[in-house]
């Protein structure tokens, strides 16, 4: 399948990708949706969404005088960036974060299939002064005009950014922002950078080390549940996690008292209770969604787990209010309950 033309011109600015007007017009017959908000001076919010049946691709400019933080929550970014003397292609994967500033430098995006992100955009001279010395190869990366740093993952950082993307997709943006409003979206901001920064200074040293394992984990597990309906191989999960699959599934029993696949059945059959308790679904319905291609197989399977089959399950919950659909509403992602 070969990528999706966009027209003329073939590189775009990078400031034309982060606002949405102008985004429309590129990317006129692809599903996709960008929110942009101010949180203060210097700092903005981004919300990405995008469906592409095609791999698209974006060719950009760096005009943009910004740091971008961005964590990836749903599906994969492949990214090329021109370092000058060596350019090579990054991914910015599920559940993990990075941080990008390349200004007048050529870079190149590439998605297919369902994306979720949130950014964080700042300028250059306020992330120095937060930063100081206390991060020095970030501040080194960003001085030299040609930063791309991967692989931020970690519990706080993915509720930080699963929150900021609630925020962002629900926003009133022809509303008037109240003073209230501003100074939460600068809160959103700050944590989010926070965590980042967090994250990325845990990699030092031997207490470092101890988190990094529990973070992988955690990655692991995120990446697991992000799709009840299609669990990923354990290959899969070591690859996006980078841990081996032998750490996975000891460290599994060890951090959440479940093997791999137990774990990814106890959030699964969960989250059918869930569905059939808010209603408005059969149980057909629930058990396709979930990946069954037999029904009776998730039947088996929720007994098992609650004592009770899912129509006895469904028939003695209360009426759903009409005009509603709760369980297709924004649910808890699963590092929110990382213990």
């Amino acid at each position: 399948m070969t990528p999706c033309q966009l027209p003329a011109p073939s590189e775009v600015h990078m400031s034309a990708m982060l606002d949405p007007a102008r985004l429309a017009t590129l990317l006129a017959r692809q599903r996709h949706r960008l929110v942009s908000l101010p949180a203060s001076d210097g700092i903005e919010l981004h919300y990405w969404q995008s469906a592409f049946n095609e791999p698209v691709t974006l060719d950009a400019r760096g005009d943009h005088h910004r740091v971008l933080f961005t964590y990836q929550l749903r599906g994969r970014t492949q990214c090329w960036l021109d370092r000058g003397t060596a350019s090579r292609g990054e991914y910015m994967r599920e559940n993990a974060g990075s941080i990008q500033f390349a200004p007048g430098r050529h870079s190149r995006f590439h998605q297919q299939g369902a994306c979720e992100s949130v950014s964080v955009a700042v300028r250059p001279d306020m992330l120095q002064d937060w930063i100081g010395e206390l991060d020095r190869p970030l501040r080194r990366s960003v001085e030299s005009g040609a930063c791309f740093m991967a692989g931020y993952r970690g519990a706080r950082l993915h509720e930080a950014a699963y929150t900021l993307s609630r925020a962002l997709k629900h926003a009133a943006t022809t509303t008037p922002v109240t003073a209230g409003a501003s100074l939460v979206r600068e809160g959103h901001a700050l944590l989010l950078v926070g965590h980042f920064l967090e994250t990325g200074r845990a990699s030092g040293g031997r207490q470092g080390r101890v988190v990094t394992h529990r973070q992988q984990l955690l990655a692991a597990r995120d990446h697991l549940l992000a799709d009840l309906a299609r669990p990923p191989t354990l290959a899969q999960m070591a690859l996006e996690a980078g841990i081996s699959a032998i750490r996975i599934q000891r460290g599994f029993r060890e951090l959440f008292g479940h093997s791999v696949y137990g774990l990814f059945q106890q959030e699964r059959m969960r989250e059918a209770r869930r569905r059939l308790r808010a209603g408005g679904v059969t149980v057909m319905e629930v058990a396709f969604g979930l990946g069954y291609s037999n029904p009776s197989h998730f039947a088996v399977a929720f007994r098992k787990q609650f004592g009770v089959g899912p129509g006895e399950y469904k028939r003695n919950q209360p009426p759903t209010p009409a005009g509603s659909t709760p369980w297709q509403s924004d649910a808890a992602p699963p590092s929110s309950s990382a213990p």
